[in-house]
């Protein structure tokens, strides 16, 4: 038999990996249990508000050696494209 040490905790990793599964099953059966899930709704039949698109100028990267991140592009191109 395998002698048990005494540390500060007494799990075994038998142990901790048990929790862990119970943690991850619970946290995926437990949001069904608190309530129904969230859909997004249906668009109305005719737009109503406004749309308020704003952009920035102010610098984003500060490294000398990247002029420009993809980030910047890839939100300009999915404001204006």
């Amino acid at each position: 038999m395998t002698e048990r040490s005494n540390t500060i905790s007494n799990y075994s990793r038998r142990d901790a990996l048990r929790l862990m599964a119970i943690g991850g099953a619970a946290g995926l059966i437990a949001p069904n249990l608190l309530g129904k899930p969230a859909f997004a709704q249906n668009p109305p039949a005719s737009p109503t508000g406004r749309v308020v698109v704003g952009l920035s100028q102010e610098p984003t990267v500060f490294n000398p050696l990247m002029p420009h991140i993809e980030a910047d592009e890839a939100v300009h191109f999915s404001v204006f494209d």
